[in-house]
């Protein structure tokens, strides 16, 4: 099994790994290369993922519906798991709605499903954001602003490319190449600051830490496949839902948790623990999407 999929997989784990050796030997500047894919590339490859992928509105809209349906089952799940181990929801509760279908979401997909199953993953990545910069950063105490949406560069250019998509608008070749090259550029840079940011998280409470992240597996898989059942999904819509959905605590959870007072050390154990749990599981994920 491993050896079948070692081509999809292999990528996921070293480019990551080079993140990680880079910050440690000369430096990483996160804070730059994160403002160039969430201003630049990541809008770029949305942009272009959508108008390229040849998939009809209905097709689209029926992913997004199903991402709704799929939060919500973390959110109810999640205040579950979080209620039996008396844990607040405020401080723990997006770390287990809202995983990494960013850095490491969109590479597997693409790898694994190719330029229609980056598509679909882009639609439901894009509703994650949207989702944790709204719900996520009230529950962590920064309050629901629509003002966050405004300043949200990906979500424009999947509203735009949602409306061409539906005009029958295809952009001039010239500049749908450009924007396509900029996009080029967007999962190696999301990997690499994947891995740069693992580099810094220190693990503390592991025994807390541990059974929280197996619960952000375990939900996010078991609520990918229902909900892909539940709405028919194709076999490229499917595949790419549940890899979304079992994707690891994003590390935006972190950054929320260090700027609002929140429980920093819990959240970053859940992220190494979650992405080195994804990583091992990552070949029977693909095995049965397959």
């Amino acid at each position: 099994m491993y050896a079948s999929v070692l081509p999809t997989v292999a990528p996921v784990f070293l480019i990551p790994a080079l993140g990680l050796l880079i910050s440690r030997v000369s430096g990483f500047d996160r804070r730059f290369v994160g403002a160039l894919v969430m201003n630049v590339g990541a809008p770029a490859l949305v942009f272009s993922s959508v108008l390229q992928a040849e998939l009809a509105m209905s097709e689209i809209l029926r992913m997004l519906a199903a991402g709704t349906t799929a939060l919500a089952l973390f959110a109810v799940a999640g205040a579950g798991v979080l209620r039996a181990m008396r844990l607040p929801l405020g401080g723990y509760l997006p770390s287990l709605m809202f995983p990494n279908t960013g850095n490491l979401g969109l590479a597997v997909v693409f790898l694994a499903l190719g330029p229609t199953g980056l598509a679909f993953g882009v639609a439901f990545s894009t509703l994650v954001k949207v989702g944790h910069f709204t719900i996520g950063a009230s529950l962590a105490g920064a309050g629901m602003s629509a003002r966050s949406l405004y300043r949200m560069p990906l979500l424009h250019a999947f509203v735009a490319a949602l409306a061409l998509h539906a005009l029958g608008v295809t952009p001039p070749e010239p500049l749908m190449r450009s924007i396509s090259l900029v996009g080029d550029i967007t999962i190696p840079l999301m990997l690499l600051s994947l891995g740069a940011s693992l580099s810094g998280v220190r693990l503390h409470r592991l025994p807390r830490s541990s059974a929280l992240a197996v619960a952000r597996v375990a939900i996010g898989f078991g609520a990918g496949v229902a909900v892909a059942t539940l709405f028919e999904l194709g076999p490229v819509a499917a595949g790419t839902l549940i890899i979304q959905c079992t994707m690891p605590v994003a590390v935006f959870n972190y950054l929320f948790a260090e700027r609002y007072d929140g429980p920093v050390e819990d959240i970053a154990g859940m992220i190494v623990l979650s992405t080195l749990l994804v990583f091992a599981l990552l070949p029977a994920l693909l095995a049965y999407v397959h």
